[in-house]
């Protein structure tokens, strides 16, 4: 005795059979994993340096703004000043100057992989996507 078609619906998976529609292509999961195996690389080059120049606690403020849960969870620059013990304009100014930093690494990083340096500005456009 076979179970009806219905039930044979609801049990079988496609999973395996059909691609998932929001599955990524290669290509694009392959650019994804890029970008950021990139930007964890020059996030850590910056850690790096600022802890060895003794400025640690910008980038503890960048981590504890940007790296540390999801956008829709950030919290506020007070909370973060207070938490670190630092002025709320201080705050803004390393958030400032840790993320130029990680964009000159960004930028230094994109401008090795390329044979043509003329290519750079479309590089630095897919890179973040304008």
């Amino acid at each position: 005795d076979l179970p009806a078609a219905p039930a044979l619906a609801q049990n079988a998976s496609l999973s395996g059979i059909v691609p998932d529609p929001k599955a990524l292509s290669p290509d694009d999961a392959f650019e994804k994993e890029w970008r950021n195996t990139l930007m964890a690389a020059a996030v850590e080059r910056v850690r790096r340096r600022l802890t060895a120049e003794g400025a640690g606690v910008k980038f503890r403020v960048f981590e504890a703004y940007y790296l540390n849960g999801h956008e829709d969870d950030r919290p506020t620059y007070s909370i973060v000043a207070s938490r670190l013990g630092v002025k709320e304009g201080e705050l803004k100014h390393y958030l400032t100057d840790v993320r130029e930093d990680v964009r000159n690494e960004i930028r230094a990083q994109l401008a090795q992989t390329l044979t043509q340096p003329e290519d750079f500005q479309e590089e630095w456009n897919a890179f973040f996507g304008t």
